[in-house]
């Protein structure tokens, strides 16, 4: 059975598909997403900011630890002479829905 990365050519149309699920903009609640630029005006009219922003901040604050634990994991591994061993079986699990509604609140 082959992993997802095995699937596609890294200059396939479907890469950047790929790893933008990995990306903040994907995984991190309250942020604002939008499909054209008429939704987009509509929802910078409507929107809350001071309450997307503090929803953030509360993300942040809850979730800061573990990501600084992981980044000194990561940049101490990339420094280390046994460079050969890669990262990607080392990532931190993504939250379920059920744990980001749990941080979030």
């Amino acid at each position: 059975e082959t992993d997802d990365l095995e699937k596609f050519e890294m200059n396939s149309p479907l890469a950047p598909a790929f790893w933008y699920e990995l990306t903040d903009y994907a995984l991190f609640p309250h942020l604002q997403q939008f499909n054209s630029a008429v939704e987009l005006v509509n929802q910078l009219l409507a929107a809350d900011f001071l309450e997307i922003h503090r929803a953030m901040a509360i993300f942040n604050e809850d979730t800061w630890q573990r990501s600084a634990s992981f980044y000194r994991a990561a940049v101490a591994s990339l420094l280390s002479p046994r460079r050969g061993l890669g990262l990607t079986t080392e990532f931190l699990p993504q939250p379920t829905d059920a744990e980001w509604t749990e941080i979030c609140g």
